[in-house]
């Protein structure tokens, strides 16, 4: 839904996140992008996320702070006890000057920020990324270290969650957290100048692709993103008339699907490029988008597609469900089975024997993102948010109390 901005005071936002660009991955990528659409519009934000090594702890960048915490800096067995102190006395030093918390991910340092912000009026927004097996509260409690005691605190203490896709809600009810305390914003895209066919076709040939036409696989190599499907059902297609599938990311299977890429059934199609900082360059001249992971939150790659144009083939999940159920016609996503390489070549032939189609599934992605996803309707909705919670909070203010109760003292 697109909405209305309004002109709202300039508010003062600490966000808090376990990395940061340029460590990347979607969730990170994401929150860039809010706090730079934030920080144009006037707000004053400072990033709080943890210090790795040949960054710097202080960063000025497109108008707002990042700081990081040294976390035991090169002593691994304490980085993690450290950052739990660090985050947590980070966030409770800054509320005297901060209006608004917004956590990206409901792990370790919402935790954190949930516990420095007890008893004071100041809101903290969670804002989760993964659904299904990985959702965030579901790995907290499985995979990091009292994780399970945490939760259950995490879920009372959080003044709102944002979730990305309506399935999020399910995982959300299963931790105890009431409707009344999620509220419903997308990941949000920039969206791109769509190329004219000139221009298109002379970046093709500076990023070195000639024939035609090219498919683009683009995220991280681990195994739930299920890259096989896509080089297993690229396999299955007549080879005069594939073209060339582009693998972007980098991640622990790299060498195996580049060993399987130079196999003869695909040797001379497919490209193992590892990660690039231009992905969005590739996107730009792609023909054909395959997302085949198993699980998934919101996909920014799926996003990034529709806003530029590119028709998109996805695993049946239900982010991407919902994505077909917004109204636009033609559905702009073609759904296949996860892990079912015969589907998913079905769903390929399909589109290379349509084009003009093709072409229509395109421009309805496009029109979705413009409606749906759009960065600046995205941040209007967080403003929003902000705006409605402090408005709550000033209604019934009480004196902020201190994290760990005080003695009496002696007389």
């Amino acid at each position: 839904m697109v909405t209305a901005r309004t002109n709202r005071r300039p508010l003062r936002l600490l966000l808090v996140i376990d990395q940061f660009p340029p460590l990347i991955g979607g969730a990170e990528r994401q929150a860039e992008l809010l706090c730079r659409e934030l920080a144009s519009r006037g707000h004053d934000l400072e990033v709080l996320t943890l210090w790795k090594p040949g960054l710097s702890f202080h960063e000025h960048r497109h108008g707002f702070l990042i700081t990081r915490v040294p976390a035991a800096l090169d002593l691994p067995k304490l980085r993690y006890p450290a950052s739990l102190v660090d985050f947590t006395l980070g966030v409770r030093s800054r509320l005297p000057r901060v209006d608004v918390v917004q956590v990206v991910q409901a792990i370790y340092p919402a935790f954190c920020a949930v516990l420095a912000a007890r008893g004071t009026t100041v809101p903290v927004v969670v804002k989760c990324s993964a659904g299904g097996e990985l959702f965030d509260l579901t790995a907290l409690a499985r995979d990091y270290p009292l994780g399970r005691y945490m939760v259950p605190l995490l879920a009372r203490g959080a003044t709102r969650f944002v979730a990305v896709a309506p399935h999020q809600h399910t995982d959300l009810a299963l931790h105890g957290i009431e409707p009344t305390r999620i509220a419903t914003i997308p990941n949000g895209v920039v969206l791109p100048a769509i190329l004219d066919p000139g221009r298109r076709a002379a970046r093709r040939r500076a990023l070195g692709f000639t024939a035609a036409p090219l498919w683009l696989c683009l995220g991280r190599l681990i195994p739930i993103k299920g890259h096989c499907t896509a080089l297993e059902a690229f396999a299955l297609l007549p080879r005069e008339r594939r073209g060339t599938l582009v693998l972007l990311g980098d991640g622990p299977l790299q060498p195996a699907l580049a060993a399987r890429a130079a196999q003869p059934d695909l040797a001379g199609s497919v490209e193992v490029l590892g990660a690039r900082a231009e992905a969005l360059d590739y996107l730009s001249v792609a023909d054909y988008l395959l997302q085949p992971s198993l699980l998934e939150g919101l996909s920014n790659a799926v996003l990034e597609a529709l806003a530029a144009g590119v028709p998109v083939v996805a695993s049946d999940l239900p982010s991407h469900r919902y994505l077909q159920g917004l109204g636009a016609s033609p559905p702009p996503l073609r759904l296949c089975p996860p892990g079912d390489p015969g589907r998913w070549r079905d769903a390929m032939v399909s589109l290379l024997e349509n084009p003009g189609f093709a072409r229509e599934v395109g421009a309805s992605g496009r029109a979705l993102a413009e409606q749906h996803f759009a960065l600046s309707g995205v941040t209007d909705r967080y403003e929003a948010l902000y705006a409605g919670l402090l408005s709550a909070s000033s209604t019934k203010a009480t004196p902020r109390s201190p994290l760990l109760p005080r003695r009496p003292k002696k007389r």
